[in-house]
C-alpha cells in the first residue's frame, strides 16, 4: 500500500527532471541567419558573402559560389561542409567570436589549415 501511494511521486520527478532538461537545452545552435551577409578579412580585404537564410545555403569566397551544409557544434560553433568540383569535399568551421558585451561578433574561419578573422561588412 505504501509503495502504491510513491508510485505518482516518483513519476511527477522523474517528468519534472525530464522537462526541465529539455528546457535547458541550447536552442541558440541553430540560429544560422546571424551568420548571414557580407564579411571581409580585414589583413587581405578577402570579401566572403555567406547566405544561410533560405534553403540553398550557399558561401561566396571572392567569385566562387559554392553550396554548403552547416550543422551546429556549439551555440557559437559550426562545421561547414562544402563540395565543389574544383575543390572536392572540404570540411571547415565557421565561430562567432564575441565582443566583450556579448552584443556583436566577429567570425573565426578555420579552412584548409588556416585560421582567418572575418569583420561583418555592409554592401
Amino acid at each position: 500500500m505504501r509503495m502504491a501511494k510513491l508510485i505518482p511521486s516518483c513519476l511527477l520527478i522523474v517528468v519534472a527532471v525530464a522537462l526541465f532538461i529539455s528546457g535547458c537545452s541550447d536552442s541558440g545552435g541553430s540560429d544560422f541567419s546571424s551568420l548571414s551577409g557580407a564579411w571581409q578579412n580585414p589583413s587581405t580585404k578577402q570579401k566572403v558573402y555567406i547566405d544561410f537564410s533560405n534553403n540553398k545555403t550557399t558561401i561566396t569566397i571572392g567569385e566562387t559560389i559554392l553550396s554548403a551544409t552547416i550543422k551546429p557544434l556549439t551555440s557559437d560553433s559550426y562545421t561547414v561542409h562544402v563540395s565543389d568540383k574544383s575543390l572536392g569535399e572540404k570540411e571547415w568551421k565557421l565561430s562567432r567570436v564575441r565582443d566583450a558585451n556579448g552584443k556583436s561578433f566577429t567570425l573565426n574561419f578555420e579552412r584548409d589549415g588556416a585560421t582567418e578573422n572575418l569583420e561583418r561588412i555592409k554592401i
